[in-house]
């Protein structure tokens, strides 16, 4: 009878640690509520203007974007690994793979995760 009691204790905690989960991920705005698109990109190229604000996205070889190009959201965040890429950094990264992260809803592109290889940098 104690095994029964502790596997329904077990289940409770489980469920109900999924149903605060998932109420962090909703407010979070995480690929889990369905409006965000993570697309693995062969090549992405980061279009700035003359004051080295990111104005484009182009994702041309992306298999799973809608369109070659996006426009970025005004909270846009730029990493590579770990690391937050400055604005001053984004033409060294012109060309290599990332995830790039377009919010459905609004067809801007939120974030973009450049790769770092294995063993890179780390620390």
């Amino acid at each position: 009878m104690n095994y029964m009691r502790l596997f329904a204790r077990f289940v409770i905690s489980v469920v109900l640690s999924s149903g605060v989960a998932g109420v962090q991920a909703q407010q979070n705005g995480s690929m889990l509520d369905g409006n965000l698109l993570a697309a693995e990109v062969p090549a992405t190229e980061i279009v700035q203007n003359a004051a080295g604000d990111v104005v484009q996205v182009r994702v041309d070889s992306c298999d799973v974007c809608d369109q070659a190009g996006y426009l970025p959201s005004r909270n846009l965040k730029i990493t590579y690994g770990k690391d937050e890429v400055l604005s001053g950094q984004l033409k060294t990264f012109n060309g290599r793979a990332a995830t790039v992260v377009i919010n459905r809803d609004t067809g801007m592109v939120d974030r973009i995760m450049f790769w770092r290889e294995r063993g890179v940098g780390d620390e």
